[in-house]
């Protein structure tokens, strides 16, 4: 799925004398594997139940890459569609960013792998490693390069392969995460429009909260890191697979999810009644019922699609964007506010002038 919007609006030659140029989002798409798993399979492969992960999380199925599927070729698809919805050749495109976690190699960067495949030119090529809160990170940095005339566009993929990082006989993760990409083209926007804010903030002492002990630099990988054995908790898991604490999670997203978004509103001298609509990272439904109601703000203002994607991390707030949009749940002229958070822990908000 893709889609485009019309910015109407011509790129300025004066940036270079100091004046910032405004940045929108020209273009979205997103991309999830074909295989999808049910939460009546997942009973079968680990001690959870249908009712049980509806009720606590809001997930009904997840999208799970094959076999033969890396996360590059995930942001590839997604990349191509946001593109195409932007009416815009990969030649035209300046830069890359891809944020994800469970990247194709160690070395190379996968936006390397991406840019080849795309058939961009030698352009800047970055992956980012922030976890739910990345697709936030990777647009701050990739609107200063076109606000400042670095670049003219600028294409952001969110991708991530969970199903590879996880253990599926561990039910405190393998209920919530799944795999997927969503891709969206920054650009020059009109005045007044597109990106106006962004609130980013990490709280490392929570590091340990999702982490996967194994594979860095600290714990390499042994062949005693790979052993799946039962841990004290009863979750049978290698120290290569993702660990995260559920109810530190909870309490960390259902606090910064409010306060991250009044903290870029404060910025701007607006409020929260302000708003128009509310995309957040698909991580819960009860995070973002109650993240909402903290707000202020009904549940009509926001969009979930996490019953039919699960979480996938960076890529959950694209995905969202472009389903918000393509139902027309959000329109020119609307306040919205964009949310993320997790792993680190970190977070970061923006807040945006529809075009």
């Amino acid at each position: 799925m893709g889609i485009g919007i019309d910015t109407d609006v011509k790129p300025r030659d004066d940036i270079h004398n100091g004046v910032l140029r405004q940045v929108g989002i020209s273009g979205m798409g997103f991309y999830v594997p074909e295989r999808a798993i049910t939460n009546q399979e997942l009973s079968t492969m680990v001690d959870t139940t249908d009712e049980w992960i509806r009720h606590h999380i809001g997930i009904e199925t997840r999208h799970i890459a094959a076999d033969d599927q890396a996360l590059s070729d995930l942001a590839i698809e997604a990349g191509r569609k946001a593109l195409t919805a932007a009416g815009l050749d990969a030649s035209d495109i300046d830069m890359l960013i891809i944020t994800g976690q469970n990247h194709d190699y160690k070395a190379p960067a996968t936006s390397c792998i991406v840019q080849h495949a795309l058939g961009m030119r030698k352009i800047p090529a970055i992956d980012l490693a922030i976890g739910c809160s990345g697709f936030i990170y990777g647009l701050a940095v990739a609107s200063k390069f076109v606000a400042d005339g670095s670049a003219k566009h600028v294409l952001l993929i969110g991708a991530e392969i969970h199903s590879r990082m996880m253990s599926w006989k561990d039910r405190t993760t393998c209920v919530f995460f799944a795999d997927g990409a969503g891709a969206v083209v920054l650009s020059p926007a009109a005045s007044g429009y597109g990106l106006l804010g962004f609130d980013l903030g990490t709280d490392g002492s929570g590091s340990q909260t999702i982490i996967i002990p194994a594979g860095g630099s600290r714990t390499p990988v042994t062949e005693q890191a790979l052993q799946m054995l039962e841990d004290d908790s009863h979750q049978i898991r290698a120290m290569t697979h993702v660990r995260m604490d559920g109810k530190a999670v909870f309490a960390f997203a259902t606090h910064i999810f409010p306060a991250t978004i009044r903290a870029c509103l404060d910025k701007l001298g607006l409020s929260t009644k302000d708003l128009d609509f509310v995309i957040a990272h698909q991580a819960n439904r009860n995070i973002i019922s109650e993240g909402m109601k903290a707000l202020d703000l009904p549940m009509d203002k926001t969009y979930i699609n996490l019953d039919r994607y699960g979480n996938c991390s960076s890529a959950s707030i694209p995905i969202a964007l472009t389903e918000a949009v393509e139902r027309n749940l959000i329109r020119r002229g609307d306040l919205v506010a964009l949310v993320g958070f997790g792993v680190g822990l970190s977070w970061g908000s923006a807040v945006l002038r529809w075009t």
